[in-house]
């Protein structure tokens, strides 16, 4: 938890880590922090670790080798037990940006 939290102090948070699709942009480096934080976040929700770890090797056996958008990624680890994951999702890709999508 030291070394996660440690993140905290890295991330600038001057603009989402998702970039307008369709434009040639490259986010800033928050994405890596902001990923590592958003990750754990999402291990602290589930608060499982017997469904979370299985749950992360699905997403990378189903992804592995492609190009993926947000929202695969929020299909895939949105919860059997109907909580909406979507304040979380918006809160790290960029507020209203995801629910365009969906």
């Amino acid at each position: 938890m030291k070394y996660i939290n440690a993140y905290k102090k890295k991330v600038k948070n001057d603009r989402p880590i998702i970039t307008t699709r369709g434009t040639n942009a490259e986010p800033s480096q928050d994405q890596y922090f902001k990923g590592a934080l958003f990750i754990n976040t999402l291990r602290s929700i589930v608060n499982d670790d017997a469904k979370w770890w299985p749950m992360l090797r699905g997403y990378y056996q189903k992804y592995k080798y492609q190009n993926i958008m947000t929202e695969d990624i929020h299909q895939l680890l949105q919860p059997a037990d109907g909580d909406d994951l979507t304040p979380v999702f918006d809160q790290y890709c960029g507020i209203l940006r995801f629910r365009r999508w969906s």
